[in-house]
This record gives structure tokens, sequence and C-alpha cells, in this order.
């Protein structure tokens, strides 16, 4: 190891990403001061950051010159919809467990 690296405590994002842009790793850390990780239980997600980012954005302009009671109607439909959905996978049947007999010829 070269020589200590002091992080600040970041009151926002903004300012930790301007501190990690500035900062050059090299001068603070060698190759071999690194270990393998493993991360078990990290799972993929099925959508990514900037699908969610354009979803947004695409209801922001749907949203855009409406009136606050049809915003709050339209989010109200929205969450009915997304509760009737999960209600519906959570009652649904898990696959049945049968045995599996040979067949006999």
């Amino acid at each position: 190891m070269k020589k200590k690296l002091k992080v600040p405590k970041f009151k926002t994002e903004s300012q930790e990403r301007a501190f990690w842009s500035r900062v050059d790793l090299s001068k603070h850390f060698e190759p071999k001061d690194f270990k393998p990780v493993v991360f078990p239980n990290l799972k993929p997600t099925s959508t990514s950051v900037e699908m969610v980012r354009q979803i947004r954005d695409e209801l922001a302009r749907e949203l855009a010159g409406k009136s606050e009671a049809e915003i709050i109607a339209f989010y109200g439909k929205a969450g009915n919809a997304a509760r009737k959905a999960a209600k519906r996978a959570a009652s649904a049947s898990p696959p049945s467990k049968k045995r599996m007999e040979p067949t006999r010829r």
C-alpha cells in the first residue's frame, strides 16, 4: 500500500461522484493490495436503471399539463392494478408435486 486514502463523509451523491472522479487510486493502492471477492447472493436484476429512468421520463411527459386530480387518479389506477397482479400471483397455486410413476408397456 502506498499512502492512505482519506475518504470524507459526503452530503450528496454528486459530491461523492465528483470526489471519485478526481481521485487517482493508483497513487494509493498496489495491485497486490486487492483480493478476489465473491458475491454468492447477488442476483441480476431484470430491469436496468436506464429502463427505469426511461419509464419515469415517459410518465412525466404523459402527465405533464394534467391537473393534480388526474395525476392522483392515474397513480391510484396504477397502484390498484399492481396490487391485483400481486394478489393473483400470490394466490396462484404452486405446481403440483405428484410422484412420477414409471409407465408400463
